[in-house]
């Protein structure tokens, strides 16, 4: 009887400037040399340093010049397509430096190997966990496309946020995760993503999902002048609706929450409703509404906002900022029911708030005061 013949698995990943430490941490965490088939690195960078880890690696380290004619700020893409390029494997795992395979995965690994392509699926998404402390602490969260058929038709698109063009049967990878641990300072990456796509627009090559990505990036600065352009471009990127729906209702409800914090509680309800509208399991809009029937005083209504937006799912696509399903819905439902004096419920959601943030140092005081007065009853 003949053995079994698995598919085999290949590694894609680019390296920038600075990036060796990072490179040598992923690519440990997965323990490359030994699960995937073949480990493919393009540097982007004359890091000496950097090769010299990547080589420690494999001997499939490729340079490619970061900027070009057509994209003198770099393409993100055209790195990739050039390791997609050099691969010989069946199926492609591609990371960023930046990444890591957790500890409590690494069980899963000999399944995965063993069983990719015998689903016939083409393509395997998995949970992406951003700015990753632990288990319970993360920022944001989406679903990646991680695992894909080395075919001559998947190609990388777009010079930053990039994405594959992926087709055919999807699978889901369950009980794994990658982390991002961004170890360098955030408005660095904001910047080089900026001056990326800032040169797509003014070239007259930007579709509405680049240009939202350049919106949000501007938030990202923190400056008020791009706050306004980033707010401005949004609207009008809502208004053309040119967008995946799953896109559209992520975008209205990011739109909802900076009008919220604006106080302009008018178009923060229209953005909120308009993403509810559109998808209706997102949990930010639902947050927006409740501060806004909170400030109105309808505090019933705001319960209800609340209590909804803690039976919404992570991971089902888009951006969705953690804590609107955690923390922050948990929070507001402890503060109603410490205000209208019932502690029972108080000290409920208190222990589920903590349970997101454990030693919060506010959360544990609230803690005491709520005791307190249970033990005054």
């Amino acid at each position: 009887m003949k053995a079994k013949k698995f598919n085999t698995i290949g590694l894609n990943m680019i390296i920038g400037p600075g990036d060796g430490n990072n490179l040598k941490r992923c690519l440990e965490s997965i323990d490359a040399k030994n699960f995937f088939d073949e480990i493919i690195l393009v540097l982007t960078t004359r890091d000496p340093y950097t090769e010299r880890i990547a080589r420690s690696f494999t001997n499939k380290v490729y340079f490619q010049q970061w900027a070009c004619e057509r994209y003198p700020y770099g393409n993100f893409s055209r790195a990739r397509n050039y390791a997609l390029d050099k691969s010989t494997t069946d199926f492609i795992w591609w990371l960023d430096c930046d990444d890591i395979y957790p500890e409590e995965c690494l069980e899963r690994l000999p399944f995965i190997k063993e069983g990719i392509g015998d689903d016939y699926c083409d393509y395997y998404v998995v949970d992406y966990r951003i700015n990753y402390k632990d288990k319970k602490n993360f920022g944001a969260c989406t679903i990646r496309e991680r695992i894909f058929r080395r075919e001559d038709k998947t190609r990388w698109y777009r010079p930053v946020h990039e994405e594959l063009s992926v087709a055919g049967k999807k699978g889901t990878l369950k009980g794994i995760w990658i982390e991002h641990r961004e170890t360098k300072p955030a408005i660095a990456s904001i910047g080089r993503n900026i001056t990326i796509l800032k040169h797509e627009i003014d070239m007259g090559r930007a579709d509405d999902i680049l240009k939202s990505f350049y919106a949000i990036e501007l938030l990202g600065t923190g400056k008020d002048d791009s706050r306004c352009e980033a707010i401005d471009l949004l609207k009008e990127i809502f208004y053309n609706n040119d967008m995946p729906p799953m896109l559209l209702a992520s975008m209205a409800a990011k739109l909802s929450i900076e009008l919220l914090k604006d106080e302009n509680y008018v178009e923060a309800e229209i953005y909120s409703r308009a993403s509810l509208g559109i998808h209706k399991g997102f949990a930010e809009p639902h947050i927006v509404l409740g501060d806004i029937y909170s400030f109105r005083n309808e505090i019933d209504k705001a319960l209800i906002l609340y209590s909804e937006a803690l039976s919404k799912e992570l991971f089902i696509g888009g951006s969705q900022n953690v804590s609107y399903y955690k923390e922050t819905p948990t929070r507001r439902i402890m503060s109603i029911y410490i205000d209208r004096e019932e502690y029972e419920m108080a000290l409920v959601f208190n222990r589920r708030a903590l349970g997101y943030l454990p030693g919060n140092e506010y959360l544990l005081d609230i803690r005491k005061e709520i005791i307190s007065k249970l033990t005054e009853e």
